[in-house]
Parts: structure tokens; C-alpha cells; sequence
């Protein structure tokens, strides 16, 4: 009777104990698995891009460059981005802003500009099809007009960072390269929340950059994006993610 009374308790002491021992032992064993995995992220993966060299690129020829915006009622954003555009040092190249259904003044700021410069065209869009995305279907448009063999996409609310914007994705280009993508930092404020957005920004910036430098590239941003037009006449253009929104 003795015997049995004690492996009774044991057997309440294994209920009562034994699923928190195990809860723990899965906890413990799951932090150790991501801090190995973190540790292989950062060692091989951001590693390598980390503590790459800076490329120095030599252009054996100057390419005709496209610059692509779309631009819905960006009268304000125009204004700035127009003359840092007009400063570009590189000889040649167009701008084309696929004008979509604006109802500002951008029109009218936009045919200022033409008057008084050649490198920038316009193209007015009145009416979107139906099913179709409308940045898409802008960006579609202005590319169909573009006479440059290298696209460069951007937005109308962004800057570029140097007079040497269109120089340096120009560089970039070799015959075996179709695709360059660009770093697009946000404006910096005091706020916090401008700082989660700019950490936010360079964090995901290094893991594609760095995915990138080991050959397994998966996205980059329509706010400082090259590639062959070649490529997208290849690839039927945005046909296949025609009503997603974002995807440039």
C-alpha cells in the first residue's frame, strides 16, 4: 500500500511539473535557434555586402538615359525636383513625366519647363482602363515613349542625392547587367517616428542590398530603380501585375 501511495505522488508530481520543464526546455532551445540563426544571417549574409569594397566603375560609353515619373497633382514636389534634375551632369539623357489626371497645376508647370529646357517631355493621361493599376499604367505609357535603351524610375516626392544622380547608375551598367537598384533614404526630421521610418528604411535597404551582393536578389524601390527597357518589353511589362498596387 505504501508503494503504491508513493508512486502515486509521483505520478501527480510528473502532472503537475512536467509540461512547464518541457514548456521551458522548447523556449530555451527555440532562443538558441534564432541566435544561431541571427548569427548566420549576419556572418554570411549582411557579412559579405558589409565589408564589401566600394566598386569603382569605368564607363566605356555614355548611354541614352530615361528618367521615368509618374506624377499625379505633384505640383509642389515638382518645383523642387525639376531644377535638381536640370542639374544633372550627364550628357545624355530625358526625363518623361506620365502626367495622371492632375488637378493642380502641374500641367501648367510642367509646360513652363518644356518651354525653356529639352530634356523633358510629357505625357497627359485623361483616363485609366479599368483593372489596370494607375501608377502602372503611367509608368507603362511614359516607357513606351522613352528613347533611352536605360530606364531610371523615381518619384515626384523624392530628390537626388548629387548632381552625379544619372552618372553613377549609368556607370553601373556592363553588358551582362539588366537590373540596378538604389538606395532611397527617407527626409530627415527630429520626430521619433521620422527615426523609426528612416531605421526602418536602411534596415530593410541593407537586406536586399546585401541578398543582392550574394546573388539572390528578391526586390528594390520604384524611388531609385534602373533597368533595360529591353527587359521590360522582354517581360511584356507590368502585364502580369497589372492591378497590384506598388511593384514598379
Amino acid at each position: 500500500m505504501r508503494f503504491r501511495s508513493q508512486n502515486k505522488e509521483i505520478l501527480s508530481f510528473k502532472k503537475r511539473f512536467y509540461p512547464k520543464a518541457v514548456l521551458a526546455e522548447f523556449i530555451y532551445l527555440s532562443f538558441l535557434l534564432l541566435s544561431f540563426l541571427q548569427i548566420f544571417i549576419y556572418l554570411f549574409v549582411l557579412g559579405p555586402f558589409a565589408y564589401s569594397a566600394t566598386p569603382v566603375f569605368q564607363q566605356s560609353k555614355t548611354l541614352k538615359i530615361s528618367v521615368i515619373i509618374a506624377a499625379r497633382n505633384e505640383y509642389e514636389n515638382l518645383k523642387r525636383l525639376l531644377p535638381k534634375l536640370d542639374e544633372q551632369v550627364y550628357p545624355n539623357f530625358e526625363v518623361i513625366i506620365a502626367n495622371d489626371r492632375s488637378e493642380d497645376n502641374t500641367a501648367g508647370l510642367l509646360e513652363e519647363w518644356m518651354s525653356k529646357v529639352q530634356w523633358l517631355k510629357v505625357v497627359s493621361i485623361f483616363n485609366v482602363p479599368q483593372g489596370i493599376n494607375s501608377k502602372k499604367y503611367a509608368l507603362t505609357q511614359a516607357i513606351e515613349k522613352a528613347a533611352g535603351e536605360i530606364l531610371i524610375l523615381t518619384d515626384a516626392d523624392c530628390l537626388p542625392f548629387t548632381n552625379h544622380w544619372i552618372n553613377t547608375i549609368s556607370s553601373t551598367y556592363t553588358d551582362d547587367i539588366e537590373i540596378v537598384i538604389g538606395y532611397s533614404n527617407y527626409e530627415t526630421d527630429t520626430s521619433l517616428l521620422n527615426y523609426c521610418i528612416r531605421w526602418e528604411t536602411f534596415f530593410t535597404a541593407v537586406q536586399y542590398f546585401s541578398l543582392a551582393y550574394i546573388g539572390l536578389p528578391y526586390m528594390g524601390v520604384g524611388r531609385n530603380l534602373s533597368y533595360r527597357k529591353n527587359l521590360f518589353i522582354k517581360n511584356k511589362g507590368f502585364n502580369k501585375i497589372a492591378s497590384i498596387t506598388g511593384g514598379d
